[in-house]
């Protein structure tokens, strides 16, 4: 039964969902990020049109919450 629903599943279009190493892989880049984000100057984050605020916020996020968009 669950072999027909995977077949069924595909046939209409749906991919599968990303494997472990894919999304271990997309989270540690969400991480690498997040860091690297903490680490810009003042003037580099006013060039992205961030306060120190929004940049030390988005940085403290957890790697698990991340934007739909972002795990594509």
């Amino acid at each position: 039964m669950a072999l027909l629903n995977l077949i069924s599943t595909r046939a209409a279009g749906f991919k599968s969902a990303p494997s472990f190493r894919k999304r271990l892989t997309a989270r540690l880049q969400i991480m690498r990020e997040r860091a690297a984000l903490r680490d810009l100057s003042d003037e580099q984050l006013q060039d992205l049109g961030l306060s120190r605020f929004e940049a030390e916020k988005e940085a403290n996020r957890p790697f698990w919450d991340a934007p739909d968009t972002w795990r594509r």
